[in-house]
């Protein structure tokens, strides 16, 4: 399934100054304060509200004049696209995620809005949780199927570097699994083979393959990992709660609206086609 989602839309670090933000960092306590915040490894970062990120996205929209609606790609399974709904609701206020606030219920009218020859300005992808749940229920050795996934990760990398230079791609790891949240709410859908012990198995393959082909363009997002194990609040166990959201979100918003938080004259955004119109669009596959 795809789905696309458009916006229209009426530092403490300098560009390009802090690589570190989807790679290291940890949550640290503000001071006199028991609300925590991340600290990526070498600067740090701004938290913006909704003002603030529709600003980043409309300087965004005014640091290129091309004539197209800049497009966020998110390609995955269902923490991608809670990844998609944070990013709904910090530009728009509005909560889409039923994953992590039980009280809402949605009822999606699917449609595709973009053209399928359009190429993304940023693509974030990632897999693996119901690759492990496949594995148990089909009752294979993970092993095996960890192999498997590498070797068909090994043949996807070179389909990725075929996008055009300007498209830059992030894979999104597999989670930490929080087994006291899903052992208490009974969610035997994913119990058998989704464990943090197999995530690790699943993520390392990546990295492997990634350490082996230094060519590469995909931007391995490390921080999103840790930050699943020191900020375990999903109500399932699996998926991504509120706060953990809201700070990756904020660290991905960090990465890109860093170019364009100083003056325009200087700013130079590495993605080639952000257009003047301050639209922005979300793709996301399930």
């Amino acid at each position: 399934m795809t789905t696309v989602t458009c916006h229209h839309q009426e530092s403490n670090c300098p560009p390009n100054s802090c690589s570190s933000l989807l790679n290291g960092g940890g949550y640290q306590f503000q001071d006199g304060s028991s609300n925590r915040i991340w600290q990526p490894d070498g600067c740090n970062i701004r938290y913006r509200n909704i003002q603030e990120n529709v600003l980043c996205l409309k300087r965004m929209a005014a640091s290129n004049h091309q004539q197209k609606t800049p497009l966020l790609a998110i390609v995955g399974d269902s923490r991608l696209r809670q990844l998609r709904d944070e990013f709904i609701y910090q530009i728009t206020g509005n909560d889409t995620d039923d994953l992590a606030n039980p009280a809402l219920f949605l009822d999606e009218d699917w449609r595709t809005l973009g053209s399928p020859c359009s190429m993304p300005d940023i693509l974030v992808l990632g897999a693996g949780s119901h690759t492990a749940k496949d594995c148990e229920f089909a009752n294979l050795k993970q092993k095996d199927c960890v192999a498997k996934y590498k070797r068909e990760f090994e043949g996807l990398l070179p389909l990725l570097s075929q996008l055009p230079p300007s498209v830059v791609m992030i894979w999104m790891p597999q989670a930490n699994v929080n087994q006291t949240s899903m052992d208490l709410r009974g969610n035997s859908f994913f119990k058998r083979g989704v464990n943090s012990a197999n995530m690790v198995l699943y993520n390392n393959a990546i990295k492997e393959v990634l350490e082996k082909n230094p060519g590469h363009r995909l931007k391995y997002w490390g921080s999103f990992y840790t930050s699943s194990i020191d900020f375990a609040d999903g109500i399932d166990g699996i998926h991504l709660g509120i706060d953990s959201k809201h700070h990756m979100m904020q660290l991905l918003m960090n990465w890109m609206c860093n170019y364009v938080d100083h003056d325009l004259e200087s700013s130079h955004w590495p993605f080639s086609s952000i257009p003047e119109r301050a639209t922005y669009c979300c793709i996301d596959s399930c």
